[in-house]
């Protein structure tokens, strides 16, 4: 076998779009909504510090299959339907993490409650991305790509997608595989079943929920944002998100069930994550994923890897991690735990296995993470263990903020004093704003090709604005800049 392939290894990569890591029991939130993945995390090793790289799909999983930030592989916003050309996609000669399982011999499926592909064994089984312009490397080095929503829907929920993963597990449970699934239902409209969507309307603010006073001024729920900004409108929608957690933890504990009755679920690598999070009553940008506020980018990453696992060793249960992780580490992490340590090295990588990590035989791995994001601005934010700052820049606006095109500013965040980003240090702290920004902008030279234009820079990069559904995805309009009322 290739790539340094040691032995049997089944590995399972679960995603949810858009589950914010704050809004899970074992994150510390007030509410529970979940407790099987709460249980989930006491068998393996939870990253409370993990970062997406961008917050919206497309982008997102493609720093996961690639291992790479946006700004090297371009990918950097959704295209819509409307915009056919938009230039956007990855070469044929960077690897997915298929295609380096598969290269490396197990099979590899991939399964998201729209579609299910797979390889060596390799399947994925999706119910996300219906986008009219379906990226063909997100399917690279699957064998198996079935698209479980139906083509005149949007998206369908997990038990449709569980009625076609669930006869594959069975088919190839004595088989090696990688297996990709990613579900749907936690993003809006927020439309859990009963009794998962309707089970949080009667609790309220200053009794079970919590309101303490932020570092910015406002009177704040943790995960909510300002009171004066939890209106019964805002309320609604964020008791039916959480409705959906707590939806998407009954169906992923159906998943890990079936593992079990399969006899694979104590040999099985499993790993949970998402592409983004979510934004309540916070920020201004309310339920939507816009932004690199800590709401839309701190994501989960729970793997368990119970020992004898396969031959990358197993990892210990009921471990908390605390130093930075990113969505780039996702890809050589698998590949690590199945052994494949050749590939995992891959120097195409930006990312870094996370298992040495795991395991607590390095304190850190990251010093700095880094996170990209345009639609009607461009941004980008630089991580340390204790600060955030989000350079905004480029034209457009922030939602609420009608700033002038081509002026930029900076946000400054201490995330262990201010874990909700109320209160903006950058005035305060003029010193820390210049050393980080000039860490930012090395970083981006570092990415690109010598005299190669940031594509963030790129006036069609900064245009987006909302505009009306194409096909069966949400759809963006690129308006010219003299059309767009952002800029």
């Amino acid at each position: 076998m290739g790539m340094g392939y040691r032995g049997a290894m089944q590995v399972i990569l679960v995603s949810s779009d858009t589950l914010r890591a704050d809004h899970l029991g074992c994150h510390g939130y007030f509410r529970p909504t979940s407790p099987r993945i709460d249980r989930f995390a006491a068998e393996g090793v939870d990253f409370v510090d993990h970062v997406s790289q961008a917050p919206y799909t497309l982008p997102s999983f493609t720093n996961l299959i690639t291992g790479q930030f946006g700004t090297t592989h371009k990918v950097l916003a959704n295209p819509s339907g409307q915009n056919q050309n938009f230039p956007v996609g990855v070469d044929d000669y960077t690897p997915m993490l298929a295609d380096l399982f598969r290269a490396s011999g197990p099979t590899i499926e991939m399964a998201h409650g729209r579609y299910v592909s797979g390889g060596t064994l390799t399947a994925s089984f999706d119910n996300l991305v219906n986008f009219p312009n379906h990226p063909r490397w997100f399917v690279r080095g699957y064998e198996f790509h079935v698209n479980v929503t139906p083509g005149n829907q949007r998206m369908v929920g997990a038990e449709v997608l569980h009625r076609r993963l669930f006869p594959w597990l069975e088919q190839h449970a004595r088989e090696d595989f990688f297996l990709f699934i990613h579900y749907w239902d936690v993003h809006g409209p927020y439309l859990a079943p009963a009794p998962h969507g309707e089970q949080y309307p009667h609790q309220k603010v200053g009794d079970s929920i919590p309101v303490y006073s932020a570092p910015g001024g406002q009177d704040y729920i943790r995960g909510w944002g300002p009171v004066s900004e939890v209106t019964p409108e805002a309320r609604a929608k964020i008791d039916a998100y959480d409705g959906g957690i707590n939806y998407f933890d009954h169906v992923f504990g159906q998943l890990l069930d079936h593992l079990d009755a399969l006899g694979i679920g104590k040999q099985a690598v499993v790993a949970l994550t998402a592409d983004h999070g979510e934004s309540m009553a916070e920020h201004r940008v309310p339920f939507a994923h816009d932004e690199l506020y800590q709401a839309t980018i701190n994501t989960p990453l729970i793997i368990r890897a119970p020992a004898g696992s396969g031959p990358g060793g197993g990892l210990p249960a009921g471990r908390t991690v605390t130093a930075l992780s990113q969505a780039v580490d996702i890809a050589p992490t698998m590949l690590d735990l199945a052994g494949l340590t050749e590939a995992a090295a891959s120097p195409h990588f930006q990312g870094k296995s996370l298992v040495s990590l795991a395991r607590g035989e390095v304190e850190q791995l990251h010093e700095r993470s880094y996170s990209e994001w345009t639609r009607y601005l461009a941004s980008r934010c630089i991580r340390t263990p204790r600060h955030k700052l989000i350079y905004k820049f480029t034209g457009g606006l922030a939602l609420a903020r009608r700033t002038p095109r081509r002026v930029a500013w900076h946000e400054l965040y201490d995330l262990q004093a201010d874990p909700d980003e109320t209160r903006d240090l950058a005035a305060e702290q003029p010193n820390l704003v210049r050393q980080l920004d000039a860490e930012l902008q090395e970083w981006v030279r570092s990415q690109l090709q010598p005299g190669e234009e940031d594509p963030l820079l790129r006036p069609e990069m900064a245009c987006w604005e909302p505009g009306p559904r194409a096909g069966t995805g949400g759809a963006l309009a690129l308006l010219p800049p003299e059309r767009n009322p952002w800029i």
